[in-house]
C-alpha cells in the first residue's frame, strides 16, 4: 500500500473511532440517567455474585452514595459518575467486564457499580461465575 493510501486508511480509522467514541458517550449518558432512576426508586442494590446488600443513601447528579453491609466501619461509599463511565467504556470496548480478580478491577467498588449496570437488562446480560457483564447488540438503550 502506498503512502497516500495508508494516510487515507488511517484517516478513515480515526473517523470510525471518533464515531464509536461519540456513540459510547451518548449511550453512557442514557445509561446514567437510567441508573439514577433506579437509585432513586429503590432503597437497596445487591452485588451480583455475593448478594451483598448495599443501601442507597443518596442520589446526586454526579454520584450515588451507598452503605454496604460488608463494610467493617459502617461508612458510606461514594460511587462517582466518572467510575461508572470507566466501567461502561470498558464494557463498550471489550463487550464484557468482569471482576474475577484484582487485575480486572478498573475502579474501586466495581462490584457495586456492576450491580447497577446489570439492571440495564435490555443491553447488559449477566454471568454469575465469574461475575461478568456482557454488552448485547441493542440498537439503543431502552428501559
Amino acid at each position: 500500500m502506498n503512502r497516500a493510501r495508508q494516510l487515507k486508511f488511517l484517516s478513515l480509522l480515526e473517523s470510525i473511532y471518533s464515531l464509536c467514541e461519540i456513540r459510547t458517550m451518548k449511550d453512557f449518558e442514557q445509561a446514567w440517567r437510567q441508573i439514577l432512576r433506579i437509585a432513586r426508586s429503590e432503597s437497596v442494590i445487591y452485588t451480583i455474585s455475593h448478594k451483598i446488600r448495599n443501601t442507597i443513601i443518596s442520589v446526586e447528579p454526579n454520584s450515588i452514595i451507598v452503605r454496604s453491609e460488608a463494610s467493617k466501619t459502617g461508612s458510606s461509599r461514594k460511587l462517582p459518575k466518572s467510575d461508572f463511565r470507566k466501567v461502561w467504556n470498558h464494557l463498550a470496548i471489550h463487550k464484557q467486564v468482569t471482576c474475577r480478580n484484582d487485575k480486572e478491577v478498573i475502579v474501586p467498588n466495581q462490584r457495586i457499580i456492576m450491580a447497577f449496570l446489570a439492571r440495564l437488562q435490555n443491553c447488559v446480560k449477566v454471568t454469575r461465575k465469574p461475575q461478568t457483564l456482557h454488552l448485547t447488540d441493542c440498537q439503543e438503550l431502552r428501559f
